[in-house]
C-alpha cells in the first residue's frame, strides 16, 4: 500500500508540474514575443493626419508606404475625406472609384515602384480607366457606356505605383482654357472659388491645389498644363514632343501630372520616359555641365501682339532678379516667331479637330437636346468640318505642316543664343467665373454657323480665339514647336492669386529644364497654397514632423506662401461654397461678362506627326494614344487641338472698381464623391505583460504545497 500511495503523489505531482510549468513558460514567451512587435509596431507606425497627408510630396508618401509606416489603403482612405471635404466647393472631381482604389491598395506589392501606394487622380478626357466615364463632356454621351479598360497612359501610371482614386473635370473635348461645360459644370480655383481654375486640366489642378492627391494627371496641346498650374500655384511641365511614351517625335500633345514637387517632376518623368530617344536627351543633358552657363533670354511681350498685365511683367522681372543673383546671365529678347500666323494654322488643325458624329441633329432629336446644349465652339467646328471636307483638310494640313518646319528653324536658330527663355505663363491671374471668354456676338455667330460660308466661318474661328488669347498668349506656340516648357509657382498678386513664370528650352533639354526648376524650389521661391506646402523652415536641416526624419525635399514656402483668399463673390452652381469678404480685383483680374457663361475656347492643338486621336471603339472618345508620324488631321479627342485651346488672354480687362458678382453658369454639378469612411488600423489586444496572473500564482502555490506534501508523506514511510 504504501509503494502504491508513493506512486500516486509523484504522478499527482508531475502532473501538477507539467500543468504549471507549460503554461506559464508559453505565456513568458508570448508575453516577449508580443512586446518586441509591439515596440516594431510603435515605432514604424504613423496615424499620418489629414493636414500632414495633404503636406507631403508624392515620393515622400511612397517612402512611408514602402518603410511600413503608412499603409497606401490608408493614404487612399485620407485622400477620399479630403475629396469629400473640398470637391462640393471646387467641382474638381467628376468620377470616384472608392471600393476598387482600396482593393488595389490592399493587394498592392512592392517591386520598387517610384510611386508606390500614392493616391493619384487622372484627367477625365485622354486618360480612359476600366469602368470610367468618356464622355468628352457632351451632353449627348452621358448616357455612353462605361471605359472597358485601362488606356495605355493609366497602364502606365499604375505601373509606377499610383492607385487612381477617380476622374477630373475638363471642358467640352478639351477645347478651353478655363474649365466649364454644360455636363460637368465649371470647375472652382482653389484660392478663391469665385476664380476659375483654368483649363483644360482644370478639374487636376484644383485637385492638387486643395490638397485631394499629392499629384494629379493632365495633358498639354496648347497650353492645358500650364495654364492651370499658373491659376492655382502649381508646378506644369509640358515634355518636349516624343521623349515620353506613346509619343511621336515633335509631338504637340503631351501627357503629364500637375505637381509641386520638382523631385516628384523629375521621378515621373523618369518612369515614363520614351526609350526611343532616352540618348538623345541624355546627350544633350550632359553637355551642359553647369545651367547657370545657359544665357537666359526674357520677354514681357506677348508673341499674339495682345496686352500683358503688370502682375505678369512684375512675375518675370522678379525671375529675372533672381536669377541674376543666382549667377545665370539674362537679357531681354523678341519672339522669333509670328504667333497670330501660328493661330490660323492653329485654326486649321482645330478644324480637322471638329468632326463629331455626322447624326449630330438626329441625336439631338432623340434626346431632347438642340445646338446650345453644346458649347459654341464645338458647333462652329462642327460645321467647319463639314463644309471643308476630308480631302481639303488634307491638302491644307500639309501646308501647314510645313509653316511649322518653319516654325520649328526659327526657334531653334533663336535657342543658339538663348538657349533658355523666360516668359509669363499667363497674362493674367486668372478669370473670374462670370466671364466665359468668348465675345457675345462671335458666340451667336457660332451658334448658326450652319448658316455661314466657307470663307465667314474661317473668320469667325480665327477670330472667336481673341478673348482666350488676351490671356494665355504664350502657351499654344511651344506646342507648334514641339519643344519643353515648365510653369513654375512663383508670384502672388496682392489679391492672393497665383501667376506663373514659363522656361522654355530647345527640344531635348528636359532635364535641363528641371535643373533650373530646382534652383528655384531649392532658394524657396515657390508660392505653394499654404495647406498643401511644408510648414515654413528656412533651414535646410528641419525635420519632417511626420517621420521625424530629416526632410529631403527643398519645397518650402516662400514668405508668399498664402492661404486662399475669400471674395464677395459667390461661385456659381448650387454646390459650391460662396466666400465671403470683400476682394478687390487686380489690374490683371478680369471683370465679369456681360453675356452668356459658355465655356471658353480650347486647350490643346494637334501634333504634326504627334498622337492623333482616334476614335475609340468602346466609347465615344478620341484615343490619343497612338503616335501618329505622319500629317493626319486631329480627330475630336482627347485634347481636340484648338489654336486657343489654351491660349491666355494677355490682360486686356480693366480692373473694376468695386466687387463683382459671378454670374450662374448652366452647368450640372459634379457627381459627388462617394463618402470615405475613415478606416483605422486595427491594433491588436495584447496579453497582460509583466509577472503571472492571479490564477497561475495560485495554481503554483496549490501545486507547491501538495508537492510539499508528498515529500513529507514519501520521508515518512520511508521511515
Amino acid at each position: 500500500m504504501g509503494k502504491v500511495v508513493k506512486q500516486f503523489w509523484a504522478v499527482v505531482c508531475s502532473v501538477l508540474f507539467v500543468l504549471v510549468s507549460v503554461p506559464y513558460e508559453q505565456q513568458v514567451f508570448a508575453e516577449d514575443h508580443t512586446s518586441q512587435s509591439q515596440v516594431v509596431e510603435n515605432k514604424e507606425h504613423l496615424d499620418l493626419s489629414v493636414e500632414e497627408y495633404k503636406r507631403m510630396t508624392a515620393l515622400e508618401l511612397a517612402e512611408l508606404v514602402r518603410s511600413h509606416k503608412v499603409t497606401a489603403e490608408q493614404l487612399v482612405t485620407l485622400a477620399y475625406q479630403v475629396i469629400d471635404s473640398e470637391n462640393p466647393s471646387l467641382n474638381a472631381v467628376i468620377t470616384t472609384r472608392k471600393e476598387a482604389a482600396l482593393e488595389e491598395a490592399r493587394n498592392l506589392e512592392d517591386t520598387g515602384q517610384p510611386f508606390l501606394g500614392v493616391p493619384l487622380l487622372i484627367k477625365g478626357i485622354g486618360h480612359n480607366i476600366a469602368g470610367g466615364e468618356n464622355t468628352l463632356a457632351l451632353k449627348t454621351n452621358e448616357n455612353n457606356p462605361l471605359t472597358k479598360r485601362d488606356s495605355s497612359y493609366v497602364r502606365d501610371f499604375k505601373k509606377l505605383g499610383f492607385i487612381i482614386l477617380g476622374q477630373t473635370n475638363y471642358p467640352e473635348l478639351a477645347l478651353r482654357n478655363i474649365t466649364t461645360g454644360h455636363l460637368y459644370g465649371l470647375t472652382h480655383n482653389a484660392w478663391n472659388p469665385a476664380y476659375n481654375s483654368g483649363g483644360s486640366s482644370g478639374g487636376s489642378a484644383a485637385a492638387l491645389a486643395s490638397g485631394m492627391t499629392p499629384i494629379a494627371t493632365g495633358s498639354d496641346m496648347g497650353g492645358s498644363i500650364r495654364i492651370p498650374a499658373s491659376w492655382n500655384g502649381l508646378i506644369g511641365f509640358k515634355t518636349s514632343g516624343g521623349v515620353t511614351h506613346h509619343s511621336g517625335m515633335r509631338s504637340m500633345v503631351v501627357h503629364f501630372p500637375l505637381t509641386k514637387s520638382v523631385d516628384d517632376t523629375v521621378a515621373f518623368f523618369d518612369g515614363v520616359e520614351n526609350p526611343k530617344f532616352h540618348d538623345d536627351v541624355q546627350k544633350i543633358t550632359d553637355e551642359v555641365s553647369d545651367v547657370k552657363d545657359l544665357k537666359i533670354g526674357y520677354s514681357l511681350e506677348s508673341p499674339m501682339g495682345t496686352k500683358v498685365s503688370e502682375d505678369a511683367k512684375k512675375a518675370v522681372l522678379e525671375a529675372v532678379d533672381f536669377l541674376r543673383e543666382q549667377g545665370f546671365t539674362v537679357e531681354e529678347a523678341s519672339w522669333p516667331i509670328d504667333g497670330r500666323a501660328i493661330m490660323e494654322d492653329y485654326t486649321l488643325m482645330s478644324i480637322g479637330s471638329g468632326g463629331l458624329p455626322g447624326n449630330l441633329p438626329q441625336k439631338f432629336e432623340e434626346l431632347g437636346l438642340t445646338k446650345h446644349d453644346l458649347d459654341p465652339l464645338v458647333w462652329a467646328l462642327y460645321n467647319a468640318n463639314k463644309q471643308y471636307g476630308r480631302d481639303a483638310m488634307k491638302k491644307d494640313y500639309a501646308e501647314t505642316k510645313k509653316h511649322i518646319e518653319k516654325y520649328i528653324e526659327q526657334m531653334e536658330t533663336f535657342h543658339q543664343t538663348y538657349p533658355l527663355f523666360l516668359t509669363p505663363t499667363t497674362a493674367t491671374t486668372a478669370p473670374l467665373n462670370s466671364n466665359d471668354l468668348i465675345d457675345d456676338e462671335d458666340e451667336i455667330a457660332m451658334y448658326n454657323s450652319e448658316n455661314l460660308t466657307k470663307e465667314e466661318q474661317w473668320n469667325l474661328l480665327v477670330r472667336q480665339w481673341e478673348p482666350m488669347l488676351e490671356r494665355t498668349p504664350f502657351t499654344a506656340v511651344i506646342n507648334i514647336v514641339g519643344e519643353p516648357a515648365i510653369s513654375l509657382p512663383t508670384y502672388l498678386s496682392k489679391e492672393n492669386l497665383p501667376l506663373g513664370i514659363m522656361l522654355n528650352a530647345k527640344w531635348g533639354m528636359d532635364k535641363v529644364l528641371l535643373k533650373v526648376a530646382k534652383i528655384f524650389e531649392d532658394q524657396h521661391k515657390f508660392t505653394l497654397k499654404e495647406d498643401i506646402a511644408k510648414a515654413d523652415n528656412t533651414d535646410n536641416d528641419s525635420s519632417d514632423a511626420t517621420t521625424g526624419e530629416p526632410t529631403t525635399s527643398t519645397e518650402q514656402p516662400s514668405t508668399g506662401t498664402q492661404t486662399p483668399t475669400t471674395g464677395v463673390e459667390t461661385p456659381s452652381t448650387g454646390n459650391q461654397t460662396p466666400n465671403s469678404g470683400t476682394e478687390q480685383p487686380s489690374t490683371s483680374t478680369e471683370q465679369p461678362s456681360t453675356g452668356t457663361q459658355t465655356s471658353s475656347t480650347g486647350t490643346q492643338t494637334p501634333t504634326i506627326d504627334a498622337e492623333t486621336p482616334t476614335i475609340d471603339a468602346e466609347t465615344p472618345t478620341i484615343d490619343a494614344e497612338t503616335p501618329t508620324t505622319g500629317t493626319e488631321t486631329p480627330s475630336t479627342g482627347t485634347e481636340t487641338p484648338t489654336t486657343g485651346t489654351e491660349t491666355p488672354n494677355s490682360g486686356t480687362e480693366q480692373p473694376s472698381t468695386g466687387t463683382e458678382q459671378p454670374t450662374t453658369n448652366k452647368q450640372k454639378p459634379a457627381k459627388p464623391a462617394k463618402p470615405a469612411t475613415p478606416e483605422q488600423p486595427v491594433k491588436p489586444t495584447l496579453p497582460t505583460t509583466g509577472t503571472k496572473s492571479y490564477a497561475v500564482q495560485i495554481t503554483s502555490a496549490v501545486a507547491f504545497i501538495l508537492l510539499g506534501i508528498g515529500v513529507i508523506y514519501h520521508k515518512k514511510n520511508n521511515k
